[in-house]
């Protein structure tokens, strides 16, 4: 009879971790929509004394300063009663802050800051860029301390982000690609699931584009301009039209529904 195959040897052992709980205290938080927290242009500040109402924005921008500031921050256990609620101790040691916005306007702010106004043979043009939906930003803008200033942020607040990066703007490529992938994909499923075919011409698609660069609303607007034929076509035959096909054309640049 043939040998008994040898013994596997086991397979080898990871070095213990001394320490591994400072590996695993990395947390994120994102702050999205943060441009929104930008105050109006009036020179009053909100304090937080003798009213609930943060008019001015600063109110929540201080309460982020020292969130942002500070080794540790309490928060209340029951927001209902947040002044007689126990607090809870939350250690920011290892929390990395993100903030995300459009920023829409930063950039005007800055060259206002930056440059004298100009009139006769020394005044250059604004170039529009046709596929930019929002403007793009150099590394002289997004360092210009003083324009977020001027945009409505405490200097200190922008002061504590350690980078600040700029992304480039959705172009028409990128709107045309979640044109297709997303948007018309669901509402596709959605006649599907009725029993109905529905397609749409390519010449819709440049025209939905367009509208969303013109308006400026990013991938947001692509529902705005398809949103009202598709309804017209679901008020029409959702329920009923079994083995229909419903086709959205372009004619006379308006959004039109054929039923076949």
């Amino acid at each position: 009879s043939p040998p008994p195959p040898p013994p596997r040897a086991p397979p080898p052992r990871m070095p213990p971790m001394r320490d591994p709980l400072p590996r695993l205290r990395k947390d994120v938080v994102c702050i999205d929509e943060f441009d929104k927290l930008a105050s109006s242009r009036s020179n009053a500040r909100f304090a937080g004394e003798g009213t609930t109402k943060d008019v001015s924005g600063f109110g929540v921008q201080r309460g982020l300063l020292t969130l942002l500031a500070g080794k540790e921050a309490q928060f209340a256990a029951d927001f209902g009663y947040a002044q007689l609620a126990p607090k809870i101790t939350l250690p920011l040691a290892g929390v990395t802050f993100v903030a995300c916005g459009a920023f829409s306007g930063l950039k005007s702010t800055a060259e206002l800051l930056s440059r004298a106004e100009r009139i006769g043979f020394g005044r250059t043009g604004e170039k529009a860029d046709a596929e930019a939906i929002a403007v793009r930003f150099d590394t002289e803008t997004l360092e210009h301390t003083a324009a977020f200033a001027a945009y409505g942020f405490l200097p200190e607040l922008i002061g504590r982000f350690s980078r600040v990066v700029g992304f480039a703007p959705l172009d028409t490529d990128t709107l045309a690609q979640i044109l297709r992938d997303n948007v018309i994909a669901s509402y596709i499923a959605e006649f599907q699931r009725e029993g109905m075919t529905l397609t749409i011409d390519d010449a819709v698609l440049d025209y939905v584009v367009g509208k969303a660069l013109k308006r400026e609303l990013g991938a947001r607007g692509l529902r705005m301009a398809l949103v009202p034929a598709l309804e017209e076509a679901a008020f029409e035959h959702f329920g009923g039209g079994e083995g229909k096909r419903v086709a959205l054309v372009l004619r006379d640049d308006f959004i039109r529904v054929e039923t076949v």
